[in-house]
């Protein structure tokens, strides 16, 4: 990803988005873990 000059709306969605779901992501296997 190039980084030019200011944050636009677009780049926060998709950065968040990828957040989310690597947060999720581990929270499910965490739960799997934990239940079995």
């Amino acid at each position: 990803m190039v980084d030019s000059g200011p944050i636009t709306p677009g780049q926060v969605l998709c950065y968040s988005l990828v957040v989310w779901t690597n947060i999720s992501y581990f929270w499910s296997f965490h739960f799997v873990f934990f239940f079995f």
